[in-house]
């Protein structure tokens, strides 16, 4: 099995429920000990949720904000603190379905060797996509592996992302049988060509 004790997980939550403790059960069962909660806000009669299971576990490192602050900013304050805390901590973190703004979405990294970090955003689409977690990440540590900058990998990863979500609204497949990332491989694999070109 794959040694995870130095990758760190990133977990913002407002307002959990009891499905936080499934979500750390799991997290620990697969073998990471280093998890950053972040309470971004919540609610007086929800933060038990956090307390609990920072007490229950030493893997985890909890942050708070006083107010909710976006999902933006409770990942900026993780960043912050594995780069403080977690030198010897893998080289990139990187976190999904960040909405900025109410009608933008996009996937936020942060290179923690260098404290960069990038975003690549695009616009909303309605409702609820099966499969966009696989195929970005499928794509994104792909490109990694090969040797790809950062921000090249997470702009392709979420271009190919982006584009089979829009090819599944175009042709009306059924949600539950994935996003259409097929027919965006063409456009993905020129793009991946263009960056190991130059």
């Amino acid at each position: 099995m794959q040694d995870l004790s130095k990758i760190s997980v990133v977990l913002p939550s407002l307002d959990p429920d009891e499905k936080l403790n499934a979500v750390i059960d799991g997290l620990l069962e697969y073998g990471f000990s280093n998890i950053i909660l972040v309470n971004d806000g919540s609610k007086q009669e929800n933060l038990h949720y956090f307390t609990d299971a920072a007490a229950a576990h030493p893997e985890i490192h909890l942050l708070h904000h006083e107010v909710n602050r976006w999902k933006g900013a409770a990942l900026k304050t993780a960043f912050r603190w594995f780069l403080d805390n977690c030198p010897e901590g893998a080289g990139v973190v990187t976190v999904t379905g960040v909405r900025p703004q109410p009608d933008v979405i996009g996937n936020v990294a942060c290179d923690c060797r260098t404290g960069e970090m990038y975003a690549s955003m695009r616009p909303a689409h309605p409702g609820l996509f099966y499969g966009t977690g696989d195929v970005f990440a499928s794509a994104l540590a792909g490109l990694l592996v090969r040797g790809a900058p950062l921000s090249d990998a997470l702009e392709t990863a979420t271009a190919l992302t982006d584009e089979s979500i829009c090819r599944s609204l175009w042709r009306d497949t059924p949600r539950h049988f994935g996003v259409d990332f097929e027919g965006a491989l063409p456009a993905y694999i020129r793009r991946v060509e263009k960056i190991f070109e130059a």
